[in-house]
């Protein structure tokens, strides 16, 4: 059960009227869900942008 299993999700934002998947990440720090910070983003190859979906605590997983 990872992020594109039990909690897929979580791992999914609107974006442009759709559902695309905001699995890419960036981490900051490490360690457990409460001493690391993930951004996650969607990446528009059209539009040449970086989205960001969210910043904070990390999302559920198998470990989280």
């Amino acid at each position: 059960m990872t992020s594109t299993g039990k909690w897929a999700g979580e791992y999914e934002a609107m974006y442009g009227g759709r559902k695309v998947s905001i699995e890419q990440h960036l981490a900051l720090g490490k360690g457990g869900p409460d001493t690391c910070l993930r951004i996650h983003f969607y990446t528009d190859n059209e539009q040449g942008k970086y989205v960001i979906a969210h910043v904070g605590r990390h999302k559920t997983n198998k470990s989280a």
